[in-house]
């Protein structure tokens, strides 16, 4: 692959406006950076109640992208060789030292396949009212879902334990060494979500979709202070993350063991059948900082209940970009970003084929040397608190219910060609694997697995009080 040289501003702000009104986003934001130079563009509304436009200075929740600044902060220090990333977590955290935590090292954590049966953040007393003792007692208390190491699962509470470990082994927070290792070098302010709102010109408003599929501003509190290493309270713009990834491009040389583990792909993630053009465009796997998207480039995403962010970067052509949607539609932050990466390389990343929307599909491309028999049973995982899967004639239906939202059911259906069909009331993209050589069966919904209980959902303890928090 290789660079094209930056595009015109006009042609990406004509991109932008052109996916805004095709999708009915409220606003975008794109940013570029190179060794040409730095673009930032925008279009639309940043808050919908006050007709207040998107710019380039308009600052969205940082979200998910604070897990990759503190894995980047954690990869610096180990590095230095301040940090063993084989060394098991209760080495530093005694009280995480038996149990399922046992073999868990740093590693498992940063590459999100710790294995651990995790948190739903969706659950209000999760988001507000947590604590690291609740948390320690329920990783503790039940059995793990996967073995270190074998699937990746996006577990939100990884990074809480990853920041634990450096504040007891430096003595400092995690925020404190994410601003001193990667913000300050990068010139980026944390600006809080309470100060971005306060000043009204730069706060970028969430918003959603009601069922007439009208959008509209609401105020959503930020995440309890237990989750300040995972989803803090810090705002970004697009420009900003763009500023991080170049500066982190333009230092690989000179650190040799990071350029590895950056590039390096620690699991794969399953390439799933996609119930429509809506869903997420899935990494190809997922490394010790952030994902693989093909042809060289990595990134990370963050997503908050209205909004949300998309960072690439290509190390080789040293180029980032970065871009922020105010409204839960990572299609279309995908979108943009998809054609970027068009405008500035010779090549398309990371689609594949295989993802195609709405095809027909095999059982072995759905589920690789399983039978529609082997998929029935009862799922547990973290982000919800059960899939039931059924036989409904020649194909499958999944029944998917958590306490603080509705079920939702998918259907796999057989067509006339012996080939099967999937149908959801939401984008969905899934599959099935082993969790790992002779593992249990895994359900991937989107970046979140799920394993097949064998015996009932006693065998690994969900949803059993007797089992703590």
């Amino acid at each position: 692959m290789t660079g094209r040289g930056m595009p015109a501003e006009q042609d990406l702000l004509a991109m932008i406006v052109g996916i805004r009104k095709k999708t009915g986003i409220p606003g975008i934001s794109l940013a570029i950076t190179s060794a040409s130079g730095s673009i930032a563009v925008a279009t639309g509304d940043a808050d919908l109640r006050n007709g207040r436009s998107m710019t380039p200075d308009s600052r969205f929740e940082i979200s998910c992208l604070m897990k990759f600044l503190l894995s980047l902060t954690i990869l610096k220090m180990a590095e230095r060789e301040e940090l063993d990333l084989y060394s098991n977590v209760g080495d530093s955290l005694p009280e995480l030292r038996g149990g399922c935590c046992g073999s868990i090292t740093l590693q498992h954590l940063l590459s999100h396949t710790a294995g651990y049966h995790g948190l739903d953040i969706t659950d209000p007393a999760v988001r507000w009212n947590y604590n690291w003792d609740k948390l320690v007692a329920r990783i503790s208390q039940r059995d793990p879902l996967f073995s270190p190491g074998a699937v990746f699962n996006y577990e939100h509470s990884e990074h809480v334990i990853l920041g634990k470990v450096l504040e007891r082994q430096f003595g400092n927070t995690a925020r404190f060494l994410v601003e001193r290792e990667i913000l300050e070098r990068s010139s980026v302010a944390a600006i809080s979500i309470k100060a971005a709102r306060s000043c009204h010109d730069i706060f970028v408003a969430n918003h959603v979709e009601d069922q007439d599929g009208r959008h509209r501003a609401v105020d959503m509190p930020p995440m309890g202070n237990f989750w300040a290493d995972s989803l803090p309270d810090l705002t970004i713009t697009p420009a900003e993350a763009c500023r991080i990834a170049f500066a982190l491009c333009a230092g690989l040389p000179d650190q040799p063991r990071m350029s590895h583990w950056l590039g390096e792909t620690r699991v794969a993630i399953p390439v799933g059948i996609r119930s429509d053009a809506r869903c997420e465009r899935l990494p190809a796997g997922f490394g010790l900082a952030c994902a693989s998207y093909g042809g060289g480039w990595l990134g990370h995403n963050g997503s908050g209940i209205g909004q949300s962010c998309g960072l690439r970067f290509h190390p080789r052509l040293g180029i980032s970009i970065a871009v922020g949607v105010n409204l839960w539609s990572p299609y279309a932050r995908d979108g943009v970003l998809e054609r970027t990466i068009g405008m500035v390389t010779d090549s398309k990343p990371w689609i594949s084929e295989a993802t195609a929307a709405n095809s027909e599909f095999s059982l072995e491309e759905l589920a690789p040397e399983m039978t529609v028999d082997d998929l029935c049973g009862v799922y547990a995982g973290s982000y919800l608190e059960s899939v039931h899967i059924t036989r409904a004639g020649d194909g499958l239906v999944l029944h998917a219910g958590a306490r603080t939202r509705r079920s939702s059911s998918i259907a796999i259906q057989r067509t006339n060609t012996g080939a099967f069909h999937l149908q959801s009331e939401r984008p969905v993209s899934m599959c099935f694997s082993r969790g790992g050589p002779n593992g249990p069966i895994a359900l991937h919904l989107g970046v979140h697995a799920y394993r097949k209980i064998k015996g009932g959902v006693e065998d690994i303890h969900v949803n059993d009080p007797r089992n703590g928090p």
